[in-house]
């Protein structure tokens, strides 16, 4: 009877079902392993790529990561408008385009510490 006891609790104490598995070093692995990605493309190709898409087909990722935060592969990407300008005339010329600069998850919520997965 007593050992019986011992062993649910020992199932309660070790199998709490309330409890999230901790996704917080993966996330941290995926947006490190693009922001690196970014940085690469960037060094090598002297701009940033205009898309995630761009960074697997140029074989700087394999593939997307899937966001272990939302089960996805729908990152939010920062971005910036290329601009160029002619020195001699100082007009703005057009084709501007959008790039990546940055990747965050677009997961709602905090990790374990507290912090929120869109501040990674």
């Amino acid at each position: 009877m007593i050992a019986a006891a011992l062993q649910v609790a020992l199932l309660l104490a070790c199998g709490k079902s309330d409890q999230r598995p901790n996704i917080d070093p993966l996330l941290r692995d995926d947006l490190r392993e693009m922001r690196v990605a970014i940085k690469h493309f960037r060094d090598d190709q002297h701009r940033f790529p205009a898309s995630l898409s761009e960074l697997k087909q140029m074989h700087y990722l394999r593939d997307i990561p899937i966001d272990p935060a939302t089960g996805s592969r729908n990152w939010r990407v920062t971005t910036e408008e290329t601009v160029s300008n002619d020195d001699f005339s100082g007009k703005t010329t057009t084709g501007n385009t959008t790039v990546v600069v940055d990747i965050h998850s677009r997961a709602s919520g905090n990790d374990l510490a507290g912090k929120p997965y869109a501040e990674y």
